[in-house]
């Protein structure tokens, strides 16, 4: 996961994504994964906007 996230994310999102992915390590039975899948899918519905959000070359003005 270090590869993907920074270890200080800015964005609410990122936090919140930083703190599930440093539980997968403590995941050691197939109830702990499936509660942790469950998490990760809340998070990504509570993120859905945000992971939306799209900047195309053409809107681009960098």
């Amino acid at each position: 996961m270090r590869t993907y996230l920074t270890l200080n994310p800015i964005t609410l999102a990122g936090k919140a994504l930083r703190a599930l992915s440093l539980k997968l390590t403590g995941i050691h039975t197939q109830e702990h994964a499936t509660d942790w899948i469950q998490l990760f899918t809340d998070w990504h519905t509570q993120y859905r906007q945000f992971l939306n959000e799209r900047t195309y070359a053409n809107q681009w003005s960098g």
